[in-house]
């Protein structure tokens, strides 16, 4: 559960405040599911603890403000 759903984020020179919200679409978690384990399954002991229900219940979408 979020306790603030705002924060604020940077990458290179831009930096934005953004809403978090909580994503709790099982297709779409799905999907991002698949695709981390697309990317990262030749490492198993990393991506197995990343793609259980505990992980994706706190997955989070970040909206622009």
């Amino acid at each position: 559960m979020l306790t603030g759903h705002q924060g604020r984020i940077r990458a290179g020179s831009v930096e934005k405040d953004v809403g978090l919200v909580e994503e709790d679409d099982p297709d779409l978690n799905a999907r991002i599911d698949e695709a981390y384990l697309t990317k990262y399954g030749r490492y198993p002991q990393y991506v197995a603890p990343m793609v259980t229900p505990k992980v994706r219940a706190a997955t989070i979408k970040l909206e622009p403000r």
